[in-house]
């Protein structure tokens, strides 16, 4: 297997040519959710199913459909090589509740539920309140909508063989680019409850007033199709200066 440097992997992706690709790959949503190449934001998706919940990555990393995983020891990076599809968080790592409703959305490493052996992530926590309010029906609805919200058809997801990446040092938390696609900075921390887009508070959460508004699910990226349920719309407020997502346009 070639061994990479985790630099030379994200720079070699921003460096690809989108029109090296053909039309109808380009039109395609990646399987899977990850910021500049790193899945789960770079923690440990083993790590969740020993009930230690997100866990940062070392550079113990793997390369599968199209993303890096990174893996908190030796033992937890063999566990997933041996069965990458028991750990990998459902619907590619995208927001569960969206996949639901019939779109794309990004997710946070702190949002996530297990069920039923099962990984499954939201954009917030607000977004997993939501998701939770009907798990079986959720689900449900997620894969009816999967993989056709990609621009994939379920033949298209055919497994390739996993890859080692070799990272130089030890691995803090996962940064974007400053400036660049997806410009923002997301530590691994608890989020407010009650919050959109992953951004933080001021003092802990804020406190429930009479007549607050029902949580509201979350923004959408990509494509989307004809929900299998219908759902309410997407949040309101846009991703603060905390939070920046990136958008995929389509004609």
């Amino acid at each position: 297997m070639p061994h990479l440097s985790r630099r030379h992997l994200v720079l070699t992706g921003l460096a690809a040519p989108a029109l090296a690709l053909p039309a109808a790959a380009r039109d395609r949503a990646p399987e899977v959710y990850a910021e500049l190449g790193v899945a789960i934001d770079g923690s440990d998706p083993v790590a969740y199913f020993d009930g230690t919940g997100p866990v940062m990555g070392e550079d113990h990393g793997l390369m599968w459909r199209g993303a890096t995983w990174y893996f908190a020891s030796h033992a937890n990076a063999a566990r997933f090589e041996a069965d990458p599809k028991a750990y990998a968080p459902q619907f590619g790592g995208y927001c569960a509740y969206a996949a639901a409703r019939g779109y794309l959305a990004p997710t946070v490493p702190e949002a996530r539920t297990l069920h039923q052996g099962r990984l499954y992530l939201n954009a917030s926590l607000r977004a997993r309140a939501l998701w939770l309010s009907d798990i079986e029906g959720n689900i449900a609805g997620g894969r009816a909508n999967w993989p056709a919200i990609l621009g994939l058809r379920p033949a298209d997801q055919r497994d390739r063989p996993l890859r080692r990446p070799q990272g130089a040092g030890r691995r803090g938390p996962v940064k974007t680019a400053t400036g660049g696609r997806g410009a923002a900075r997301r530590d691994l921390r608890p989020l407010a409850d009650g919050l959109c887009h992953g951004r933080k508070s001021e003092g802990g959460p804020p406190a429930r007033k009479p007549g607050h508004r029902a949580p509201e699910p979350p923004r959408p990226i990509g494509r989307q199709v004809s929900p299998s349920s219908p759902g309410p719309p997407s949040c309101a407020p846009a991703p603060s200066a905390d939070r920046a997502w990136p958008s995929r346009a389509h004609p």
